[in-house]
């Protein structure tokens, strides 16, 4: 088979929708989940605890220290707990969203 001479006409609809729906989800999430972050955490404790570990912690650290605050108290579920451990991991430190 050619791959060169596939169109978008092969591309099965379905997973145009899902690559389109995917973009439009996907940001809102993004968006989202720092004020879901701040929120989730500041349930327990203050954010001070957060801003310092910004930069310090890897994804991996964040991945231990989100578990075991869900474990503790579920604040965040499903696709959440992902995405607030992406974000955290992402921040730079001092970062003005955690950091006031």
């Amino acid at each position: 088979m050619n791959l060169r001479r596939i169109g978008y006409a092969s591309v099965p609809p379905l997973v145009i929708a899902c690559l389109v729906f995917g973009l439009m989800v996907s940001p809102a999430l993004s968006e989202d989940i720092g004020a879901k972050v701040r929120s989730a955490c500041t349930n327990c404790h203050n954010l001070n605890r957060v801003c310092k570990n910004l930069g310090v912690k890897s994804e991996t650290d964040w991945t231990t220290t989100v578990q075991r605050m869900v474990g503790k108290k579920p604040v965040l579920e499903g696709e959440e707990v992902g995405s607030a451990i992406s974000y955290l991991s992402s921040l730079e430190p001092k970062n003005p969203e955690i950091c006031k």
